[in-house]
């Protein structure tokens, strides 16, 4: 299932940068599953994959982008933000 969340991020001097995060939700579980004869099933837990993170380039400078770009590729490594998108994706 496909989602997107939509975030307000603000990297060094660029303030209020409107990101569109675009997500692959699923569970973590096994699904069905046979041990020491008995059968079950693993639904897991809610969780997403974040596919892309985009937003309009067309407000920034060359130099901002790459900025924004270099920011991004750590901010989604951070397990808050992963966090707080994987919460409001199933929201």
């Amino acid at each position: 299932m496909k989602a997107t969340v939509y975030k307000w991020i603000s990297v060094e001097e660029i303030e209020d940068i409107a990101v569109k995060v675009e997500v692959d939700m699923y569970y973590d579980g096994i699904g069905h599953y046979e041990a020491w004869g008995s059968a079950g099933y693993d639904r897991g837990y809610p969780t997403c994959d974040i596919e892309s993170v985009t937003w309009d380039k067309r407000e920034y400078t060359p130099e901002q982008n790459r900025m924004i770009e270099e920011f991004i590729e750590e901010w989604i490594e951070d397990d808050k933000v992963l966090s707080e998108i994987n919460e409001e994706a199933w929201s």
